[in-house]
């Protein structure tokens, strides 16, 4: 993730098997829900407006997220603009 919410830059490695999230409030853990639920169908939870989930100050967010199932890996990106639609790009 960059400049979505409050993350500046953020690489997050998801184990396949359990992962726990845990923290003091606005850290980012419901953020980064928010980021996989945002990369799985392209809505947001919260917001109606997708430019209002690019970070204060920034004039774009990117998200990259790759998967990887019986050897063969995926990747999607989307880009939010404070300017422009959205963009999705699958494998490129």
């Amino acid at each position: 993730m960059q400049n979505f919410r409050n993350y500046e830059l953020q690489k997050v490695e998801l184990s396949p098997y359990c992962n726990v999230f845990y923290g003091l409030n606005a850290q980012g853990k419901t953020n980064f829900l928010e980021s996989v639920r945002f990369m799985s169908i392209g809505k947001s939870m919260r917001e109606n407006n997708d430019k209002d989930l690019v970070k204060w100050g920034e004039e774009f967010a990117k998200m990259r997220a790759v998967a990887v199932k019986s050897g063969v890996s995926r990747t999607v990106d989307i880009t939010l603009s404070r300017l422009k639609p959205k963009s999705l790009k699958i494998n490129g």
